[in-house]
């Protein structure tokens, strides 16, 4: 059975750090990702049509990129696979980010967000499916080890010798429930998927 590769765990501790204001991200898996010939470059088909798509600085990776929300800042030491922004007065921040898995062949999106949730805390439970920018995801939610809540989305894209996963992921350290919804519709709605 394929299994992630610990970079998404190193990457969480990195983000809980972050959003505590001490520190950066460390550098993930290397190489390029193949084209993902199914993936759109539309804005998201958002859950909450309401909500107006983030205006603030735009995060962008090799692979990925969103707008944060107004007022958000860039998280310091992000690499051309991962990226982040953050608003540390109300301790959130949204962090996009591609790594390389050892999973080759493609996979339901159940069986992707098992696999992811093997490297959290059993605080952490499978959303179901949503569709974004044309693309299918897992949504995974809870609370992860470093006592976030955690909102990430992410989809595989299988390669020759190997596959990578990319994610959209959400903490959030004292935003409540419906605020969070909200950031995380309105983010999402500006995603561009990029390769």
């Amino acid at each position: 059975m394929p299994v992630l590769r610990t970079p998404i765990a190193a990457l969480v501790v990195a983000v809980t750090l972050s959003l505590a204001g001490c520190g950066g991200g460390e550098p993930t898996g290397g190489g390029s990702p193949p084209t993902n010939p199914s993936a759109s470059q539309s804005p998201s088909e958002s859950s909450s049509p309401s909500v107006a798509p983030a205006t603030g600085r735009r995060i962008s990776t090799d692979y990925l990129s969103v707008h944060a929300p107004k007022g958000w800042v860039s998280a310091p030491g992000m690499t051309k696979q991962q990226a982040a922004a953050a608003d540390y007065d109300i301790g959130a921040q949204v962090v996009i980010n591609t790594l390389e898995w050892n999973h080759i062949d493609p996979s339901p999106v159940a069986a992707q967000a098992r696999l992811a949730l093997k490297q959290y805390d059993k605080r952490m439970r499978y959303a179901g499916p949503v569709t974004v920018a044309g693309q299918q995801m897992f949504h995974i939610t809870g609370i992860e080890g470093g006592g976030s809540h955690l909102d990430e989305y992410g989809w595989d894209v299988p390669g020759a010798a190997h596959a990578y996963i990319h994610s959209i992921s959400f903490f959030f350290r004292t935003t409540p429930p419906a605020q969070r919804q909200k950031i995380i519709d309105s983010v999402l709605a500006t995603l561009e998927i990029k390769k």
